[in-house]
């Protein structure tokens, strides 16, 4: 057993003796409606979604998938900051791998946290995960990370996958969303998996520390075995039992729970039939993060009902640098909006981010 595993060992036992000593928590959010608002709107036909959104008192940091030539489908990671509501910078964070690159082609599915990371003998103050794949298609997705110390960049990219998926036809890996779990670049790292065994959630513990030696060609970071979050708990569109993908995560340390934004389904068979209707807030006990197990408690829903929107999809949580709740007592959604049905001709040039808050009940 190395040292991460661990210490990792140690952390879940704590994790879990805390939780079997708590009472017993049955929050559910509470929507604000008059907390509904367009985020960030799109222009043209340039799209913005699947958010990954700061809070940094009245200034909003969130990175998003862009198209960076208009009416043309192609993503890449940008940096938009709201100051008092208002856009103030939108701009290139991450951009497509040199041809031959494993992401020479799509960057996607942002996730950013702040801590110290050790990456080719520097230290950075902050971690940028992603998806990334070197086809223009929905395959051989595998996930990413950059390092910087100022989170407007520049972000120097680690120059191989942080998580490998073979190229075998499949989905592959990616939208990662990443929890710090120490300030010595230890973080969990959860993250999609879709092959020929199905559509799964899981969990990594990584140390961003890079141990190889000055002249090693390849960086080397510790982890540990991946754990499958289960989908006990989870109910569909349709109420029927549902399973895991396109997830944000947040961590609440009060209440020692996980909470996660999820796309519901089965998707819509009316046009766009790729992107969800609605959106699930579900939340989860610590301890069943680290060691699997357990059932997902439902939070909230966000659909047409709540937003007047046909299409609710690619959400984010308001975090902190940390991947935690800024607020113990409430929570935010950074979501996508979309154009439905026989009018809706590109679906991608109505993309907006919208943005609803909730109060977590007691």
């Amino acid at each position: 057993m190395n040292t991460l595993q661990k210490v990792s060992l140690a952390i879940g036992l704590l994790v879990f003796l805390l939780g079997s000593i708590q009472a017993k928590v049955n929050a559910t959010v509470v929507w604000e409606p008059k907390s509904l608002r367009v985020f960030a709107a799109h222009t043209g036909h340039f799209y913005r979604y699947a958010p990954a959104t700061i809070a940094n008192g009245s200034t909003e940091q969130c990175w998003t998938c862009q198209n960076a030539t208009e009416g043309f489908i192609k993503d890449s990671v940008y940096l938009t900051e709201r100051h008092q509501g208002r856009i103030e910078v939108n701009q290139p964070a991450i951009t497509a791998g040199a041809p031959g690159a494993w992401d020479s082609y799509h960057v996607c599915d942002p996730s950013v946290i702040g801590g110290r990371f050790r990456f080719a003998q520097h230290l950075y103050h902050y971690a940028l995960f992603y998806t990334g794949n070197d086809v223009n298609a929905s395959r051989h997705n595998q996930i990413g990370v950059a390092f910087a110390n100022h989170r407007q960049g520049p972000w120097l990219k680690c120059p191989i996958p942080l998580v490998f998926h073979a190229d075998d036809g499949t989905w592959g890996v990616g939208q990662p969303s990443a929890v710090r779990w120490d300030k010595a670049g230890g973080v969990l790292l959860f993250y999609t998996a879709g092959d020929g065994a199905g559509t799964r959630l899981f969990c990594r513990h990584i140390r961003l520390w890079d141990t190889s030696s000055p002249n090693a060609a390849l960086p080397h970071f510790e982890s540990t075995p991946d754990v499958q979050l289960t989908n006990t708990g989870l109910t569909g569109a349709n109420g029927q039992p549902d399973y895991l993908n396109n997830v944000d995560v947040a961590y609440a340390p009060k209440q020692r729970r996980f909470y996660a934004v999820r796309e519901q389904h089965p998707y819509p068979k009316d046009y766009p039939h790729y992107i969800g209707v609605s959106l699930q807030l579900v939340s989860i006990a610590a301890d069943n993060v680290w060691h699997g197990g357990g059932a997902w408690r439902v939070e909230g829903e966000i659909g047409p009902t709540l937003t007047g929107l046909p299409r609710n999809h690619n959400a984010g949580l308001l975090r902190t640098l940390a991947g935690t709740l800024p607020d113990p007592h409430h929570i935010g959604v950074i979501f996508t909006g979309s154009c439905a049905g026989p009018d809706c001709k590109v679906a991608e040039w109505s993309y907006d981010l919208w943005q609803i808050e909730g109060r977590l009940k007691p």
